[in-house]
């Protein structure tokens, strides 16, 4: 039975896959109400078996059970011929799949390809049977589903749970129409809830788009109850018009077996339909997925199955490649790509379920890690802790103040969601009615020209960007840092994607219309390397309008981290390469076109600018994160973070070349007339960054970098900055006074590699380039060489045979008695 298999967890995936395909497509199909009321009860144990149970201990983590389907580590492996035996005794033959496309659990998890589904019956279509488990419960049972399922309320992230409270305590008391106090209507307003800032999201996805409203939710109105009486409210919540009992649940529909604690049983729950909690559970499981232990599969481990352009031996666990091909599957079903210019920047009633999708994913990806103050709450921050430091002088309110508004509560998403944001990214951009809405007419008359999905995705990913590089770690390369500055780097530079030879994105697009569906317009992305020349013109600057402060305030917050990488010569290409990635994205016309967005937004006149409205739009739409407020808004007011970085890579040049032994020097010597080599190369290559950066923060164009010698002062610069950076430090590379004060204030920082060594350099530490056994017989000799010579004054000339531990020494000394050799007897 079906049932049996679907409740054992050592039956074969991709058996028990085949067998609830097979009932899908024949017993659900051409049954009556017999066999939806059995689809009903099959539907939890699948969910069981595919996410693994949902554990409810003392502990309440709500954490999913190792063994369900996506936590398998490595394939699991089908047998040549594969017999699935069903109730009505039927036996179905199927070949081993060589794909995961092509694997049971995709087939049955994932929908059916829309380019597929109107062929069949066709030959072409054998590996996609007309439905599926998300057809059908999303298309199918959606329209004639009567019963809902019971989901554990405090499963869901902490951050949701308070929003989803927040909903409801609005609806409950109401809101008047132009502010956001709450009208009493008889119920006692709960403190706590009203605190929360409800965002835009939460309010749609949460009072708009879920089959039962909140104040509908009685389990929880209940709990809300209970809270409010523990702070000795005297009147309690009343219970919703025409609710004396819950939504009719189907069955037994807790999400896990097993008995139950009195903490549990309090616990309340929120009644979703079948689609609502399928998705629920999706996108729940980066969060509360098992720990999975990975090793290293060999090849006979890992069977027939494989992925295009993959190595297996460094390949993901089985579970969550799994994952990320049905989230990819999930994307393009219910986010389609569509080939008309944006009408509307917001979702249709028809829309409703992409709509549902989409704000899930912001609500348990985006808003569920972290939380940010809004600008106002941060500016107003920033003025109390000046006030507190004893600083007089106010700070300046322009984009210099990026990453200090950028303040609040930071939790690095998940890996597995990062994948798939980025997948999520890629599939907005490369959507062609970006690119057809950018080149239309119609768009700037209507002061938008982005799609529904990336109109609502704006914000959050917005807040993503600039949290993820103000807060998360710089020096580990597989920090969330580089994961978000790659996706950035995709959603800003829409004319890159798919890119031939000799034509623009734009052409590629429309060019593709007579030849390939919408959906697989994104299903190739290149990384631009950092040599590449950008492709941009000045056709997509409603793009630019419309994401003004996407290209402007997380480069001004990258700008004041990118000092922290390290531009040692053993990193300098790796972190030299990072910079020059986002600073060719900012060619002078797109410096040109942000500066004559930025300056209208200025003046607050929308109409200075033919794509003003587009900007207010996006202003708009960001709502209470919106910088308009922090005063002005150029690139030119960061100068002095890009002078800091400019001045750091310059510093660790000279450092490397200080630190040079002679035929490290020779041979840098000989590659400099080449143009490269660890000097000439390199001052190439920061030249060239130098130019770039005037371009971006508008720098003199006799601007020189201005960075401190470690044996002298530096060179003049003609910048205002430089100079004002300069004078923190002495000439002997020391913090003056007005520098000690910007340190204490936190608007300098320093570098331990900035600390001037002071001592006998003799009795430094051991380096890298010296021999270990050397290093204390150098030493000794030396100090016995000044005892008997009287130099054995620490203030005093004395002798340092340290020298001789250096191995580059010994190997030019030894090159030259060699060659003094040769030479005599040559000429002997």
């Amino acid at each position: 039975m079906l049932e049996e298999a679907l409740r054992d967890p050592n039956k074969h995936p991709a058996e028990v896959a085949t067998a609830m395909l097979s009932f899908i497509r024949s017993d659900l199909v051409n049954g009556g109400s017999s066999s939806e009321e059995r689809f009903y009860q099959l539907f939890l144990p699948l969910c069981n078996r595919v996410f693994g149970e949902i554990m409810q201990d003392n502990k309440l983590e709500y954490k999913h059970q190792a063994g369900g389907w996506l936590s398998a580590e490595q394939r699991w492996k089908t047998p040549a011929t594969m017999q699935s035996q069903h109730s009505y005794g039927r036996s179905v033959k199927r070949s081993p799949p060589t794909t995961i496309d092509q694997d049971p659990v995709v087939q049955l998890l994932g929908p059916v390809p829309r380019s597929s589904s109107s062929r069949v019956g066709n030959k072409e279509n054998e590996n996609y049977p007309a439905l599926s488990l998300i057809d059908t419960i999303s298309e199918g049972m959606a329209t004639r589903q009567t019963g809902y399922f019971v989901f554990p309320f405090l499963a869901l992230p902490q951050p949701m749970q308070q929003q989803f409270l927040g909903v409801l305590e609005r609806r409950l008391i109401g809101i008047t129409p132009n502010s956001h106090m709450p009208l009493s209507m008889g119920h006692p307003a709960d403190p706590i809830a009203q605190q929360v800032l409800v965002s835009q999201n939460s309010n749609r996805l949460f009072g708009s788009l879920l089959r039962v409203p909140p104040d509908q939710q009685n389990h929880i109105v209940a709990y809300q109850q209970k809270k409010l009486l523990a702070r000795d409210q005297s009147q309690p919540l009343q219970l919703s018009p025409g609710l004396a009992s819950p939504p009719h649940a189907v069955g037994s529909m807790s999400p896990s077996a097993g008995a139950r604690t009195s903490q549990q049983e309090d616990a309340p729950s929120i009644y979703l339909s079948m689609i609502e909690y399928y998705c629920f559970l999706f996108l729940r499981y980066p969060i509360a997925a098992p720990q999975i232990n990975r090793q290293v599969q060999t090849q006979a481990q890992i069977g027939r199955y494989h992925m295009r352009g993959m190595v297996a031996r460094n390949s993901p666990p089985y579970g969550e490649q799994v994952y990320c091909v049905l989230f990819q599957r999930y994307m393009r079903y219910f986010l389609p790509q569509t080939r008309a210019p944006t009408v509307s920047p917001e979702f249709s009633m028809e829309q409703a379920k992409s709509e549902f999708f989409l704000r899930s994913i912001i609500a348990f990806w985006f808003e569920s890690h972290g939380s940010l103050l809004t600008t106002n709450k941060a500016t107003q921050a920033i003025l109390e802790r000046s006030q507190r430091t004893g600083i007089h002088q106010t700070p300046s309110m322009d984009l210099n103040m990026a990453y200090d508004l950028t303040a609040g509560k930071f939790e690095p998403i998940p890996k597995l969601s990062q994948k798939c944001l980025r997948s999520l990214v890629v599939h907005l951009i490369t959507d062609p009615t970006i690119c057809l809405s950018v080149f239309d007419q119609g768009s700037i008359a209507r002061g938008w020209c982005l799609s529904q999905p990336m109109t609502v995705v704006q914000e959050s990913f917005y807040n993503y960007v600039r949290t993820t590089f103000r807060h998360a770690s710089i020096h580990h390369s597989g920090s969330t840092f580089y994961t978000a500055l790659n996706t950035w780097l995709i959603w800003i530079e829409p004319w890159n994607v798919n890119v031939p030879k000799g034509q623009n994105a734009s052409a590629r697009i429309a060019g593709s219309f007579g030849r390939t569906s919408a959906q697989k317009s994104s299903s190739i992305l290149m990384y631009p390397t950092a040599e590449r020349k950008s492709v941009y013109t000045n056709d997509w600057k409603p793009y630019l309008a419309a994401n003004l402060f996407l290209y402007t305030v997380p480069l001004a917050i990258f700008l004041r981290r990118a000092r922290e990488l390290d531009f040692s010569q053993r990193e300098l290409a790796r972190s030299r390469t990072l910079v020059k990635r986002v600073f060719r994205v900012f060619t002078p016309d797109v410096i040109c076109a942000l500066n004559e967005l930025t300056s209208s937004l200025n003046l607050q006149n929308p109409s200075v600018h033919a794509l003003g409205q587009m900007v207010a739009n996006h202003h708009q739409n960001l709502g209470e994160y919106s910088p308009t407020n922090a005063g002005d808004l150029l690139l030119s007011t960061c100068q002095t973070d890009m002078q800091s970085l400019l001045e750091e890579i310059h510093m660790q040049h000279l450092k490397t070349v200080q630190n040079l032994g002679v035929l490290d020097k020779f041979e840098a010597f000989l590659q400099g007339l080449l143009g490269q080599g660890v000097v000439s190369g390199d001052e190439i290559a920061i030249q060239s960054l130098v130019e770039r950066a005037k371009v971006i923060v508008g720098l003199p164009i006799d601007y020189e970098v201005a960075a401190l010698d470690p044996s002298k002062a530096g060179t003049t610069a003609s910048a205002t900055g430089a100079l004002k950076s300069t004078a923190l430090r002495d000439a002997q590379g020391y913090l003056t006074a007005e520098g000690r004060k910007q340190l204490i204030a936190g608007n300098l920082k320093l570098s331990p590699s900035d600390v001037h060594f002071i001592g006998d350099r003799m009795r430094a530490r051991r380096t890298s380039h010296e021999i270990p056994i050397l290093v204390p017989v150098t030493i000794a000799i030396s100090d016995w060489l000044n005892n008997k010579l009287g130099r054995d004054k620490a203030d005093g000339v004395h002798v340092n045979l340290r020298f001789f531990a250096d191995y580059r020494n010994l190997l030019f000394i030894s090159f030259g008695f060699f060659a003094l050799r040769v030479a005599m007897s040559i000429f002997a």
